[in-house]
């Protein structure tokens, strides 16, 4: 396995990320914003509320990775960079479960990064030089690192670089227990002016791609266009696709539903705008509930070429839920995705109970 967890923040409207417990675990004053974005229309995940109160937000567990690349973005608003400061700003720990922190990754509000002991309040293990010397700027990051006690490792690259920007080794990165790996990401700030991140996601060096350095990576959405083959009703709208066509969750305003088991609707989605270089993964999402006594559980279906792949099954409940899936390779060819191929993708959604 190379992938591990990811999410680009887009399609939520409220703040509580544990809508998707595909990919959030657990969630303390967050917000969401569309102030300032990296691009324009694009959403982030701001750490910290309204109050003074920084925020935090664990990924679900994954696979046990002992070498692990984080690729984000950050941005650092809130504690104006100082020159000499030593505060930290907004950065990550990697845990071994949510109880266990092995070393935490952060920015520091005099422009440097440091390698940490634990969580934001924690002690430094390696500090880099002068890096990001502006606040309220977006900035890339692709950080690796490796778990061990003494032979731990960080590489940091900014910006895009194909080299590294800062690296460090001979650390201790294994702090929280005795297992040399991890399998949470907790994002987290030191205030709620301003610390952010946008198109987040982790995988490890196993496996096929992602499995090393990425580069800049932009999650971008793609919308249903076209009905292909419909058996849901809408509630408004002249085709079903144009009732799931949310750029963000739109509660009841438009939707499609159905109480007939095995009733499935296939959409064709829009072509990618613009086309990209490389596509480290195809991510679809749905989003669903019930407003009967239920039980009912459905899934969506991915298609490529002659190839469909379920979604995690979801026993739906009575408020909305999202259900995504990551596939970096297409699972009809089993080879790194094309634009071409992506595309011509089509999703469905099937009432299983």
């Amino acid at each position: 396995m190379a992938w591990l967890v990811g999410d680009g923040f887009d399609f939520y409207a409220g703040a509580n990320l544990t809508i998707n417990p595909s990919i959030w675990q657990a969630v303390s004053q967050c917000t969401l914003s569309g102030s300032s974005p990296r691009f324009a229309g694009s959403i982030w995940l701001q750490l910290g509320n309204t109050s003074v109160t920084a925020g935090n937000a664990s990924t679900i567990q994954f696979t046990n990775s002992q070498t692990i690349f984080v690729n984000c973005n950050i941005i650092s608003g809130g504690n104006a960079h100082v020159n000499g400061g030593t505060t930290k700003t907004v950065g990550f720990t990697l845990r071994d479960t949510t109880a266990n922190i092995q070393c935490g990754f952060y920015l520091r509000n005099g422009g440097d990064f440091v390698l940490t002991t634990g969580a934001i309040a924690s002690g430094v293990l390696a500090t880099s030089t002068v890096l990001m010397p502006l606040s309220g700027q977006w900035a890339h990051i692709q950080v690796k690192i490796f778990i061990h006690n003494t032979a731990g490792t960080v590489e940091l690259r900014l910006n895009g670089s194909t080299t590294a920007s800062w690296s460090a080794t001979g650390l201790n990165t294994r702090n929280g227990s005795a297992n040399f790996y991890a399998n949470v990401v907790n994002v987290e700030s030191n205030s709620a002016a301003g610390e952010g991140m946008d198109d987040f996601y982790v995988f490890n060096d196993q496996g096929a791609q992602p499995n090393t350095f990425q580069g800049d990576v932009h999650a971008v959405r793609q919308l249903p266009t076209s009905d292909v083959a419909i058996s849901w009703a809408r509630n408004t709208g002249p085709n079903n696709c144009l009732a799931v066509d949310d750029t963000q969750d739109d509660g009841d305003s438009t939707y499609v539903s159905t109480l007939t088991v095995n009733a499935t609707d296939t959409y064709g989605m829009a072509p990618l705008s613009p086309t990209p270089n490389t596509i480290i993964a195809v991510c679809p999402r749905y989003e669903a509930r019930m407003d009967d006594a239920g039980p009912h559980t459905m899934n969506a279906q991915l298609t490529s070429g002659g190839t469909t792949v379920n979604l995690p099954t979801m026993n739906v409940a009575s408020t909305y839920a999202y259900v995504s899936a990551a596939y970096p390779q297409d699972p009809n060819t089993g080879l790194a995705w094309t634009p071409s191929a992506v595309n011509a993708c089509l999703l469905g959604i099937k009432l299983l109970t």
